[in-house]
């Protein structure tokens, strides 16, 4: 199955395919992903307004996160591609910080458009074209998503444990889906160390180690 871009904004998608010399229309490309955008943008937007579109062909759905506003029914529409049983990506200049969430059968991604509209992108669709699982992380952090990631948690994690003289200290909300992934990958139980409300600091410390060490080992030089 395909991706589907939906675009409202011509000016910026030729701005990313002037700055990156480009083709979405040549045969590399073509077979995976289709662009709406110009009167393609208007017909998909309409048959999302009537719930004509047909969503078979396509595996991830990437929209503006805005890009449905024009008839004052952007988040009605939005709620639409939600429940569909399809990975989504919204990306919008107004997003400061990523945000990932993974259930049993989809995954959810918001990013800034300029994260979004960047070499990332490039090496997304060169890896979707190889046959490889579409991995929508690279669209964040390009090929070095699980780098980026695991040393996100170690600037987290001793953030954390810089700000308080307290022997435990609330991790809950700085591990999430995208990087369950990785910790599990290191240690089976690194994820239930750190994602608690009472992270015991010796244990965090312990647990930056392993990770520096999965990343000095296995990450810098994939």
């Amino acid at each position: 199955m395909k991706i589907l871009l939906i675009e409202d904004n011509k000016d910026r998608f030729e701005e990313f395919k002037d700055n990156y010399k480009i083709d979405f229309l040549s045969p590399k490309y073509n077979n995976i992903i289709d662009v709406a955008i110009n009167e393609r943008y208007f017909e998909v937007y309409e048959e999302l307004e009537t719930n004509t579109f047909d969503f078979d062909d396509y595996s991830i759905i990437i929209a503006h996160k805005s890009a449905f506003r024009k008839n004052n029914n952007n988040q009605e529409i939005i709620k639409k591609l939600e429940k569909e049983s399809k990975n989504l990506v919204l990306f919008s200049g107004g997003i400061d910080v990523n945000y990932y969430s993974k259930d049993e059968n989809k995954e959810k991604l918001e990013l800034n458009s300029k994260t979004f509209y960047s070499n990332h992108l490039i090496q997304f669709l060169d890896s979707c074209n190889n046959g490889e699982k579409n991995n929508i992380l690279l669209l964040c952090y390009g090929n070095k998503w699980k780098l980026n990631i695991a040393l996100n948690i170690v600037e987290e994690v001793n953030r954390i444990i810089n700000e308080t003289d307290d022997k435990e200290v609330d991790c809950e909300d700085i591990v999430n889906d995208e990087s369950k992934e990785i910790l599990d990958e290191i240690d089976n139980d690194l994820y239930d160390k750190i994602n608690t409300s009472t992270a015991k600091k010796g244990e965090l410390t312990d647990a930056i180690d392993q990770i520096l060490s999965y990343v000095d080992e296995r990450l810098l030089y994939e």
